[in-house]
């Protein structure tokens, strides 16, 4: 009588599979060559930047080569004040708000010097008109320079052409003969100006630094990624084997790819002169979460392969056993669906004309980094020569014979099914989505 004979084995085995990988699970790198490769690459770019912005800056510097005097002092105190406080901001990256509130102090502090000396000249007529025209020219260049050379709309958008509307009214009252509030709107909107322009070189400086840490860690789990997409192999007394390989990717379905395809989405949006701090420190946090994944996948991979290995010495004692007890040596060996995570298959045949298919397959695990438990069956086709009591018999030696040698094979009542005689065609067994097909079939 031909039959299907299953057992299922203990699972004690495989949380201790589960041990072995977890414990190999984390990312291989040779960090240093790794770090210094991502930061020498991110110092580059960065040199690069670095030097568009300081010819924007010279730039910028050269269109203000005719204020008066008094104007090209207050802009050469604000240079040097930026310059100290982006030193001061590389030093502490919470600085920026002490910057931009130390900038607005000083400028008020300026506007109320000022107006003192507005006060002393008002009664003289051409001193007003003289002061008026001086500080109108100079916000208009400021203003100019500030259009031109700086990323006004980025950081303070409709800031700047705010300041137009006053300089327009201020022209508008001094053509009229209207000097004193031309003189106050000249020198509030020059003022403005400032506050604007030192506003938005820190908050520009803000936005690099933050850029370049999201840049830096995408960078660097890029390269982890790459290097992890292939491990050596671990054996289940927790050895690494330097001769064989894991590959990640391929037992993950493309885990590693995926994590790369996220990594270089987010990498055009650091390059993206549009995204927000905010954005660009969320990208950082979701570096994280991606190097997380990579974690995972090579987690998953080392409980695959340690599985397959299993899976793989369990059928090898099975054929030995069953070779011992009269088979001849395995026909044919297959995997289900030509991948190594999918059931194992092994054919045999008995000199008595009966063939037995062994069928080693992986039982659900609890979750994707848990290694799933296996699950045998014996396939029996008998010819009616001999007894069914013969071929139980035989079956059930088979079984003690592989405990005995310390295989993980539960004690139980075998079933009386009728075996599965697709699993005779290993040519269909091997072809994608086989499965699938059994399922349905």
């Amino acid at each position: 009588m031909s039959g299907r004979k299953t057992r299922t084995i203990s699972e004690d085995r495989y949380e201790y599979l589960n041990r072995i990988a977890a414990g190999h699970s984390s990312l291989v790198a040779d960090l240093p060559r790794l770090f210094e490769g991502v930061q020498q690459q991110c110092r580059s770019m960065l040199d690069q930047e670095m030097r568009t912005v300081n010819q924007r800056q010279q730039d910028f510097a050269r269109s203000l080569a005719g204020l008066s005097e008094r104007a090209a002092a207050f802009e050469r105190d604000t240079t040097a004040r930026l310059a100290a406080q982006q030193a001061q901001m590389n030093a502490d990256k919470a600085y920026l708000e002490a910057a931009i509130t130390q900038e607005r102090e000083i400028r008020a502090r300026q506007v109320a010097a000022l107006q003192s000396e507005v006060d002393a000249i008002k009664d003289t007529a051409q001193r007003e008109q003289e002061a008026a025209q001086a500080w109108l020219a100079d916000a208009d260049a400021l203003h100019g320079a500030i259009r031109t050379h700086l990323p006004h709309e980025r950081f303070a958008p409709g800031e700047v052409s705010a300041v137009d509307a006053e300089l327009q009214t201020a022209r508008t009252n001094l053509a009229s003969g209207f000097a004193g509030p031309a003189l106050g709107l000249a020198q509030g909107g020059f003022h403005r100006l400032t506050e604007i322009r030192g506003r938005v070189e820190l908050l520009e400086h803000q936005w690099r630094q933050v850029q370049a840490d999201a840049r830096e860690r995408l960078l660097t789990v890029r390269a982890l990624a790459e290097r992890n997409r292939t491990r050596p192999g671990i054996t289940d007394d927790d050895r690494e084997l330097p001769d064989v390989t894991i590959d990640v990717n391929a037992l993950t379905d493309g885990a590693v790819t995926a994590a790369e395809k996220r990594i270089e989405a987010r990498l055009a949006e650091v390059e993206n002169l549009g995204t927000s701090v905010e954005r660009l420190r969320a990208v950082t946090a979701e570096a994280d979460a991606i190097e997380a994944a990579i974690t995972d996948a090579v987690r998953a991979a080392n409980v695959a392969h340690l599985a397959t290995q299993a899976r793989a010495d369990l059928a090898r004692n099975i054929v030995g056993t069953l070779q011992r007890n009269g088979y001849g040596r395995p026909r044919e060996m297959t995997y289900e669906g030509d991948d190594q995570r999918n059931a194992l298959f092994v054919k045999l045949r008995h000199p008595d004309g009966s063939t037995i298919v062994v069928e080693v397959a992986p039982t659900p695990a609890p979750s994707p980094l848990a290694a799933p438990g296996i699950h045998m069956t014996i396939h029996s086709f008998d010819v009616d020569t001999t007894s069914s009591e013969t071929r139980d018999e035989r079956m059930r030696e088979i079984v003690d014979e592989l405990r005995a040698e310390g295989n993980d094979v539960h004690a139980g009542q075998f079933t009386a099914e009728e075996p599965d005689r697709r699993v005779l065609d290993f040519d269909r067994l091997r072809k994608p989505g086989t499965d699938r097909d059994r399922d349905a079939g």
